[in-house]
């Protein structure tokens, strides 16, 4: 991206989705288990290839959020309630998500 967006405001929205709105007034709303479906930790994607290591249909739809953190001005950190927390979500990625 040209240009690099930055979050104004984050809130949850119930026990499985929170909500980003960006500096340009875009809001953005995220499930929480599709996130972790594309979780690019260590743990969930093989660090050489880049292929995905985790079984998708091992996530739980009703998977929650421990804890939102941001990590540094370039991402967030999601600590999931089914124990994956070490991925981070650049703020780019995020954007990007339909």
């Amino acid at each position: 991206m040209n240009n690099p967006f930055f979050i104004c405001k984050i809130w949850q929205n119930d026990d499985f989705h929170f909500s980003i709105e960006w500096d340009d007034g875009m809001v953005q709303k995220f499930r929480l288990s599709e996130l972790q479906r594309i979780c690019s930790c260590a743990n969930c994607k093989d660090e050489i290839t880049g292929k995905s290591i985790l079984n998708a249909n091992s996530i739980h739809h009703d998977v929650r959020a421990t804890v939102v953190r941001s990590v540094g001005r370039y991402g967030i950190q999601i600590q999931f309630t089914s124990g994956c927390s070490f991925g981070i979500y650049s703020l780019e990625e995020l954007r990007q998500m339909k």
